[in-house]
């Protein structure tokens, strides 16, 4: 449908300007897709680009369901990689435990040693 590129400094000031300018039927909305990030350096603000696209009602159930879709498989590899980062995880503190056992067994060993050599003397 139609397509309009807005800039404002955020999301409420948008929201403002886009119900101000806009007139839509009953079977239509709109949907907003950010094209750049408002940013504040210093004293200087830097408003964002968002595009403002005007959608049918019934074309937005549709896409509704295709994006629910790719939400899911979204959530799918995210716990996939999740449980990657946790085995990972495990392993790192298996080996550091590991690790420190054997560093507690030589200091025990090292100490029965020099209790031997102090007893000998």
């Amino acid at each position: 449908m139609e397509k309009i590129v807005l800039k404002a400094q955020n999301e409420e000031e948008l929201k403002n300007m886009v119900s101000r300018s806009l007139t839509l039927k009953e079977d239509e909305t709109y949907q907003v897709k950010v094209l750049k990030h408002p940013k504040k350096i210093l004293f200087i603000n830097i408003k964002g680009e968002y595009e403002i696209e005007i959608v049918k009602k019934s074309d937005l159930k549709s896409s509704d369901v295709k994006s629910e879709k790719l939400r899911i498989q979204n959530e799918e590899k995210f716990v996939k990689k999740e449980k990657k980062t946790q085995k990972i995880k495990v392993i790192l503190i298996l080996e550091k435990i590991a690790i420190e056992k054997i560093t507690e067994t030589k200091i025990l060993k090292m100490k029965k040693k020099l209790v031997k050599i102090v007893r000998m003397i």
